[in-house]
C-alpha cells in the first residue's frame, strides 16, 4: 500500500528519507534512502538526456531569494 509515503529530506538530519505520514503530518515510520533515491534521479535524468540525444540534461528552480538552483547531469565517457 502506497498511502501516505512520501519522500523528503529530514530537516533534522540533512538526510533523504521515505517516510509513513499519519493525522496532521506526523511521521509513524521512517528510513534513510539516500543512495536509492539519488540512483533513480540519476537514472531519471540519464533517461531524459538520451531521449533528446544529448549528453547532458537538467532542472532550475527559482528561489524566493532571486538565486537559481541547477539539477543537471553530464554523461562522459570512460577516458574523459
Amino acid at each position: 500500500m502506497i498511502e501516505n509515503i512520501v519522500v523528503d529530506c529530514s530537516p533534522l538530519t540533512n538526510s533523504l528519507r521515505v517516510c509513513r505520514i499519519g493525522v496532521k503530518n506526523t511521521v509513524l515510520e521512517q528510513e534513510n534512502r539516500e543512495n536509492e533515491i539519488l540512483g533513480a534521479v540519476r537514472d531519471f535524468l540519464v533517461g531524459k538526456a538520451t531521449q533528446n540525444n544529448s549528453k547532458t540534461f537538467g532542472y532550475e528552480w527559482n528561489r524566493k531569494d532571486g538565486a537559481i538552483v541547477e539539477l543537471s547531469i553530464k554523461i562522459k565517457e570512460k577516458d574523459e
